[in-house]
């Protein structure tokens, strides 16, 4: 996508000071796990030499609210994760969306129910994804929990963001941020966002 990029160490620990710097406090990593590396209990994540241990020292109980919609294409193409044929080893190819796994994107309730759940279980924060297509979610978690909610603004919004402002569509700054803006409306204790370090050089620029 646009304005991402695959991160090695040194290029990782310089963007995080670089976005440090101007304001950002919070970062997400995304490594990319071979195929032949994954198991049902995520052991590559604590490979010492994995870029999650190497990198930073994470430990979270978070919770995804997330519901199957089409706005993870960017994501899983950047993963290897998008449809296609199985490949060499593989019993099968991965799957063609998240209907197996994920929630109804017309059933509130369920969502609602399933984030009672996780809060009994001990989820230290409850996150929305996709972000703007379900403001309402983070609305109503936002009334019914005390926990932290978070929204992630996922790889498609940030595509089609990006997509039109490059056609000359929008104005990409102000609609950026008033996307922002909305996830705090609705009531987002924290916002992720593949926009993290330019909205913050934005809103610096205006102060």
């Amino acid at each position: 996508m646009p304005g991402c990029a695959r991160h090695n160490i040194d290029s990782l620990l310089k963007e995080v000071g670089e976005s440090l710097k101007l304001g950002v406090s919070h970062f997400v990593l995304f490594p990319k796990i071979a195929d032949n590396l994954k198991d049902n209990l995520g052991t590559a994540a604590s490979d010492p030499k994995g870029l999650l241990t190497f990198g930073l020292m994470l430990h979270s109980t978070h919770i995804r609210i997330r519901d199957m919609m089409g706005f993870y294409g960017p994501f899983r193409d950047a993963l290897d994760s998008a449809p296609r044929p199985a490949g060499p080893g593989e019993d099968a190819p991965p799957p063609k969306d998240k209907k197996t796994y994920q929630m109804d994107p017309a059933n509130s309730k369920e969502a609602l129910r399933e984030a009672a759940l996780d809060e009994l279980e001990g989820a230290d924060m409850l996150m929305v994804k996709p972000g703007l297509p379900y403001l309402d979610i983070i609305s109503a978690l936002r009334t019914e929990s005390q926990l932290p909610i978070a929204a992630y603004q996922v790889s498609g919004e940030y595509a089609m963001l990006k997509a039109a402002a490059a056609n000359g569509w929008i104005d990409e700054k102000t609609a950026v941020l008033e996307t922002l803006v909305s996830f705090r409306r609705a009531g987002a204790s924290c916002i992720l966002t593949y926009y993290a370090k330019q909205a913050a050089i934005w809103l610096n620029e205006s102060q």
